[in-house]
């Protein structure tokens, strides 16, 4: 029960700082923010996806 507490003002925290950032910051800082956070986001998960393909690609090559 005293994990609640916690992790309750935790997503309080963050849906009051979204709610500061869409009311005092304009609409396309925020877009170019967003933006930049989701590519960054997104290559951190397919560096490792390519590397990966790459290793089985050349392992199944001198494999035969």
């Amino acid at each position: 029960m005293l994990i609640w507490i916690p992790v309750a003002m935790l997503v309080a925290g963050f849906v009051s700082l979204v709610v500061f950032v869409l009311t005092v910051v304009p609409l396309s800082r925020v877009v170019a923010v967003m933006r930049f956070v989701i590519l960054s986001f997104a290559q951190a998960l397919l560096v490792p996806l390519v590397f990966r393909i790459i290793l089985v690609l050349t392992c199944g090559i001198h494999c035969r």
